[in-house]
């Protein structure tokens, strides 16, 4: 019979952790934290930094020395890159048979790895994922949003993803020849913080088999630099990802039409304040594309009429957070 911690890595072998990082010299500590508290641990931890202006490459050096027993190493890019370019360069390096993303910010619960692995194991899935939670930066006891819990099966998961994105990469695992073969993630800059929706996408609309686990297993910190907190990056590139799927199969028209909308609509509301131009075409485009939805032409009647007469600002504003 083995160690503790032989017995530990039995059957988790064929695990790799990608986890790109930029400028996360302190909030990379609990990451990493998580990680080696996994119960079911894995074969390699690849921290991908995209050229940090801080010290998040020595601290994840001081990390490994300091517990010489747990198998991470950091790769610097040659220049910063983005997301897209640190996970696929993780995914091109990485030995193990599936990959499981970890945000640089993000943390799992000690059973999340050996969750997903009885998934995997018991359903034959390709990808397979788990629930997330997002908590307060100054509080961590306070949940703010989650991921997937109100879905009950993965074809509906799977269904409402052109809505938005409800499964998120930290709490995902998959083959890592699937993503060689899928392209890896698009790195073209104007779908930044919509690439991991892109290649759910992509795979959903291949056939290939998802597996969901209705339990929160991963916690997604939300802070002042979290990518959710710009939303006009955020809803831009949502609908640069939607531009690219107008003929998904797993949508139909009708769908396509009503989540088009609802980014749109996110991304006028987003730019009103500072861009009323084109907060005003955003807000045009999702009354087009839902004409009988009555928030959206009412929107864009409202930022027109605003924006040409100089008058009601406040109104707006108002209009658009309670409607939009």
């Amino acid at each position: 019979m083995g160690t503790p911690n032989q017995i530990m890595n039995q059957g988790s072998t064929t695990v790799s952790v990608v986890i790109p990082a930029y400028n996360r010299e302190i909030l990379i500590l609990p990451t990493l934290d998580s990680i080696r508290s996994q119960t079911l641990a894995p074969a390699e931890v690849l921290v991908i930094d995209d050229r940090s202006t801080d010290s998040t490459v020595r601290v994840v050096e001081e990390y490994a020395a300091l517990h010489p027993g747990f198998p991470v190493r950091c790769l610097v890019q040659e220049k910063n890159q983005g997301v897209s370019a640190a996970r696929n360069r993780g995914i091109r390096e990485a030995s193990g048979e599936w990959i499981a993303f970890l945000d640089s910010d993000d943390m799992w619960e000690p059973h999340h790895l050996k969750t997903l692995a009885d998934a995997r194991d018991a359903s034959g899935a390709e990808v397979v994922f788990a629930c997330a939670r997002g908590y307060s930066d100054t509080d961590p006891s306070v949940s703010e949003r989650t991921w997937g819990w109100r879905f009950q099966s993965t074809d509906e998961v799977l269904r409402y993803l052109v809505k938005g994105c409800h499964i998120l990469p930290s709490a995902l695992m998959m083959k890592r020849d699937l993503l060689l073969k899928a392209g890896l993630f698009d790195e073209e800059p104007a779908i930044q913080h919509a690439e991991d929706l892109d290649l759910w996408l992509r795979l959903g609309a291949e056939g290939v088999k998802f597996q969901h686990v209705r339990e929160i297993t991963c916690l997604y910190r939300q802070h002042a630099a979290s990518a959710c907190q710009n939303k006009t990056r955020l809803y831009k590139a949502g609908v640069y990802c939607l531009g690219k799927h107008r003929t998904n199969p797993l949508n139909t028209p009708a769908e396509f039409n009503e989540a088009f909308a609802y980014y749109q609509g996110k991304l006028g509301k987003a730019l009103w304040p500072a861009d009323k131009v084109n907060s005003e075409r955003a807000l045009w485009q999702a009354a087009r594309h839902q004409p009988f939805a009555w928030q959206y032409p009412a929107a864009w009647a409202l930022a027109a009429l605003s924006r040409r007469l100089g008058i009601a600002g406040g109104f707006v504003k108002r209009f658009h957070n309670r409607f939009l």
